[in-house]
């Protein structure tokens, strides 16, 4: 998955994105695992053939930067497909919510290196 998103930063460190999202799938599989007793058993079966090798949709999220400091930001994403997953059956689009902490390590010392070699 592939995303160009746009931001927009307000004041306090919020920020609004929004733009498109494309995939490409290289396998798909249905998997099947069952419990009996003291059996476990787990059947795979590749359905490529029904499957769209293309996805793409729309993508946008807000999120949050802390203190210039922290060099930390958490943010909520929200992914609608626009292309039906199935080939032959309409309404299967895809869907997905995300939810990501990142956390910058290293900065001030990238900094501190590129200072003293001027």
């Amino acid at each position: 998955m592939v995303p160009a998103l746009l931001k927009y930063k307000f004041q306090k460190g919020v920020y609004l994105e929004g733009g498109m999202q494309f995939g490409w799938q290289t396998k798909s599989y249905v998997e099947f695992n069952s419990d009996n007793k003291d059996v476990h058993e787990r059947m795979r079966y590749k359905n490529t053939d029904v499957i769209q090798r293309i996805d793409a949709g729309l993508l946008s999220g807000f999120g949050y930067q802390f203190k210039k400091g922290m060099k930390m930001t958490i943010e909520a994403k929200y992914y609608h497909g626009l292309v039906d997953i199935y080939k032959e059956r309409s309404n299967t689009k895809s869907n997905a919510f995300f939810v990501k902490v990142n956390i910058l390590i290293g900065a001030k010392k990238a900094k501190a290196n590129r200072n003293e070699s001027m």
